[in-house]
C-alpha cells in the first residue's frame, strides 16, 4: 500500500538527545574544564583545544561507552510520537554508520517505533570519508517537507537549498543562523518554552500538505 504521509527529517544529537550537555562532564575526565555555554563553535578542536584525532577518538568513546548516559529530549520526542499517523519520520544524522547500532538501540528505548528509516551520513568522526553525504542531499532524496536540526551549516543548507522549514533549537553554537539567514529557519526556544510552537507549526504544515 502506498504511504502518502509527508516525510519529516530529524537530526539526532542535540535535537533528540542532549549530547552537548553531556560533554563538559566527559571532558572533565580528561582534565578539561568547560561549560555547555562555552561550546559555541560546533568544533571541539576550537572550543576544547584538542586535535582532530582526539575529537574522533572521544566521539567514538562517548557512543561506545557512555551512550546510555545521553538524556533524551522527551518534549520533542513526545510531540513527534503524537504525529506518527500524520507523518513519516526519518532519521538524518551526521553520525558515522559504525554508530548505527548504538544509535538505533537508544532510539528504540526512548522513541519506540518513531523512525521508519534512518540515514547515517558519515560526517561525524567517520571511518568512511568517501561515503560522507550532505543532509540537504538526503532530505531532497527522501522528499522531506521539514527538518529538525541544530547544526548551523546543515540548517542553512537545507533551508536555503530546499526551501522547507527547518526547526532550529536555540543552542550556543547556532546564534548566527538565527539572525535572518533564511525565512525558512524557524528558531525554537525549547529550553524555555518547550517544543510546542514547533509542534503547532509542523501540525499546520502537515495539514496543508495533505490537502
Amino acid at each position: 500500500m502506498r504511504d502518502d504521509r509527508p516525510v519529516v527529517a530529524a537530526d539526532c544529537d542535540d535535537v533528540l538527545n542532549k549530547f552537548h550537555e553531556f560533554v563538559p562532564s566527559y571532558v572533565a575526565k580528561h582534565g578539561i574544564a568547560t561549560t555547555y555555554e562555552s561550546l559555541v563553535s560546533y568544533d571541539y578542536t576550537i572550543d576544547l583545544g584538542i586535535t582532530r584525532e582526539q575529537n574522533d577518538e572521544w566521539m567514538f568513546d562517548i557512543i561506545d561507552n557512555y551512550h546510555d548516559d545521553l538524556l533524551p529530549d522527551q518534549g520533542l520526542i513526545d510531540i513527534l510520537m503524537s504525529m506518527r499517523d500524520r507523518a513519516r519520520f526519518v532519521l538524518v544524522t551526521s553520525r558515522c554508520e559504525d554508530m548505527a547500532p548504538k544509535t538505533l538501540t537508544w532510539l528504540e528505548r526512548h522513541a519506540p517505533g518513531l523512525f521508519e528509516e534512518s540515514h547515517f551520513l558519515n560526517g561525524m568522526a567517520t571511518n568512511y570519508p568517501e561515503r560522507r553525504r550532505r543532509k540537504s542531499e538526503v532530505c531532497a532524496e527522501i522528499g522531506a517537507v521539514a527538518m529538525f536540526e541544530d547544526a548551523p551549516h546543515h540548517a542553512t543548507e537545507v533551508a536555503t537549498g530546499l526551501s522547507i522549514p527547518v526547526y532550529l533549537p536555540l543552542r550556543p553554537w547556532n546564534s548566527r543562523v538565527r539572525q535572518g539567514v533564511s525565512r525558512h529557519i524557524i528558531p525554537v526556544a525549547d529550553k524555555k518554552h518547550g517544543w510546542h510552537g514547533a509542534g503547532r507549526h509542523l501540525s499546520e504544515l502537515l495539514e496543508r500538505t495533505s490537502e
